[in-house]
């Protein structure tokens, strides 16, 4: 992993009673390493991702209240 980069950890064991202590190794390096990571393997549909996309932009984009 570069500077600019973030890992992406695969969930898809802890949906399906896989190999979850792999993941979760994966998931205490990158908190400890990087703070953050991508999540894939999640299973929630594109069209809800970009709904909740929508949604965060027009929240984000509203003025302070003062």
């Amino acid at each position: 992993m570069n500077a600019h980069s973030l890992p992406v950890i695969d969930i898809a064991p802890l949906r399906n009673g896989g190999a979850t202590a792999g993941v979760a190794h994966e998931i205490e390096a990158a908190c400890r390493d990087t703070g953050f990571f991508y999540v894939a393997g999640h299973g929630i549909e594109g069209e809800v991702l970009r709904r909740l996309d929508e949604a965060s932009r027009a929240f984000f984009a509203l003025p302070l209240l003062e």
